[in-house]
């Protein structure tokens, strides 16, 4: 069931108490986030809204390898290192795409299918949310 106006606005309001910058939830299989620049007024506040299990998404990105969490985006295993992943690399299923870093915690990415990687849609050290993709993999 997708998140209500009211708590929507409920989150708003939230916000915009004294030392809130940011909220990052997942509510009824939808991933919120509301972020707040403190110098800018909450209406310049982005809010984003991503359903997990969207049809639409499904069948639109199977040809991309989204983010499965929100976090930091590492393509290499330790600064300096050889990249999980280049262009044109053939991957094969379970093959470790990245990492993701959240609460000091990395996790690792494995692809789901095997393929080409075609492209590199998310930068190194970037955040990502859930559903963002990170490589187009052309499955072969």
């Amino acid at each position: 069931m997708p998140v209500s106006i009211t708590r929507l606005k409920e989150l708003i309001e939230l916000a915009r108490s004294d030392g809130v910058e940011a909220i990052d939830m997942v509510e009824n299989g939808t991933h919120i986030r509301i972020t707040r620049n403190a110098a800018a007024p909450l209406q310049a506040a982005k809010i984003q809204l991503f359903a997990q299990d969207s049809p639409i998404q499904k069948k639109v990105d199977r040809t991309h390898f989204n983010a499965p969490m929100f976090g930091l985006l590492h393509l290499t295993p330790a600064p300096g290192a050889k990249p999980f992943v280049s262009v044109g690399d053939h991957v094969k299923v379970g093959q470790q795409l990245c990492l993701i870093e959240a609460m000091k915690m990395f996790n690792a990415c494995h692809s789901d299918r095997e393929g080409r990687i075609d492209a590199i849609l998310a930068e190194a050290a970037s955040e990502v949310i859930i559903g963002q993709p990170l490589f187009r993999i052309v499955e072969m």
